[in-house]
Order: C-alpha cells, then sequence, then structure tokens
C-alpha cells in the first residue's frame, strides 16, 4: 500500500497531494481557533509569535518546491521546518496551558501547577544525560547501517 502511495505521488500527484495537505491545514488551524477562543487573544497579546505560522508556511512551501525540483534533502528539510513551525505555534498559542480547560479556562492544567517538585526534575535531569548516551550511540549505529536512498524496484515492490 505505501509503495503504491509512493509511485502515485511520483507519478505526477505532487501538485494534488500538496493542495490537499495545505487545505487541510489551514482548515485544522481555523477550526483550533474555534474551539480555543484564547488562541488569537495569545497572538494578538504577542504578535511576534506570528513567526512561528510564517516558518510553518515557508517550510511548507520550500518542501513542496523542492520536491518538484527533485532536490529530496532540501525537500526533507523543508518539511522539517514545517513541523517545527507547527509545534511552535501550538505551544506558543497554548501557552501556559498544557491541557486548556473548555468551557472554564481555570479548569485547565497549566504549566504552574502541573509542574513536578524542582527536586524531582533534578533528579530526572541527572537520569536523563547518561540515559540519552545510549540512545544517541544507537541512532549513530542505525544511521550508519542503513543510511542511502532505498531503490523500490530492487524490493519487489
Amino acid at each position: 500500500m505505501a509503495a503504491r502511495v509512493a509511485i502515485a505521488v511520483a507519478g505526477g500527484q505532487q501538485v494534488a497531494v500538496a493542495a490537499i495537505s495545505a487545505a487541510l491545514t489551514v482548515a485544522a488551524t481555523l477550526w483550533s481557533r474555534t474551539l480555543q477562543p484564547h488562541i488569537p487573544a495569545r497572538f494578538a497579546e504577542q504578535p511576534w509569535g506570528c513567526l512561528f505560522p510564517l516558518l510553518a508556511a515557508s517550510g511548507f512551501a520550500a518542501a513542496v518546491w523542492m520536491r518538484r525540483k527533485k532536490r529530496d534533502l532540501a525537500a526533507f528539510l523543508g518539511s522539517t521546518v514545517f513541523l517545527v513551525g507547527m509545534l511552535t505555534s501550538v505551544a506558543f498559542s497554548l501557552f501556559p496551558y498544557v491541557l486548556p480547560g473548555n468551557p472554564d479556562p481555570s479548569r485547565g492544567l497549566t504549566v504552574h501547577n502541573s509542574a513536578a517538585p524542582v527536586s524531582g526534575l533534578r533528579t530526572a535531569l541527572l537520569w536523563w544525560i547518561p540515559g540519552m548516551l545510549p540512545v544517541i550511540g544507537y541512532f549513530v549505529f542505525v544511521h550508519r547501517k542503513f543510511s542511502g536512498k532505498i531503490d523500490a524496484s530492487e524490493s519487489g515492490y
């Protein structure tokens, strides 16, 4: 199934997929603004936060443009910028809420009332640093072992 989708997209349907993706992104953005009424107010209070949606839009445009130019690495980096822009937009628009409460905002979880004690955060950090070393090592191993492009015709699809 995934191979058929990849072949179909590679076969000239990239524009349609990009248009559908853009339309769904815009629809989800508009829908979230109606579900969480404090989102427009947050952007109005601090207009510099509009840089995050602009980052997402530019990353999306770069990903589509570079894919059409068959520059895969640049397209991948563009899609990465798109994801970072979308995630930072959500984080900015929801702050200080982690889980907003509707219709009563006072019932929502914020970064302040849901934070762990300082001693627990300190202990977690002390375990996290050495715990990430094997993860980084494994990531480097897998990246080196399986790097490069895969030719779909060689794997039987």
